[in-house]
């Protein structure tokens, strides 16, 4: 379920992260059969200092890999 996959994401995105939402949703022709595409904006922000770009990318790849491995997802090329 939806909520499930935001919890997912905000377990292992931690305390910076702000926002997590969907916003599309599409399974179509260019999406395999039985599967959808997702696409979500996530919000990052420390009350005490400017997050640096390596900073987001370890918790991204952090969230990427827990969704992988908790809905059987792709990151998308």
């Amino acid at each position: 379920a939806m909520s499930t996959l935001i919890e997912v994401i905000k377990t292992n995105a931690g305390e910076l992260l702000q926002t997590a939402r969907v916003f599309d949703v599409y399974s179509g022709k260019q999406v395999a059969e039985g599967c959808k595409s997702m696409a979500f904006n996530l919000t990052f922000q420390a009350k005490d200092r400017t997050l640096t770009d390596e900073e987001i990318d370890v918790v991204i790849k952090k969230v990427v890999t827990a969704v992988e491995e908790a809905f059987k997802a792709k990151l998308r090329e």
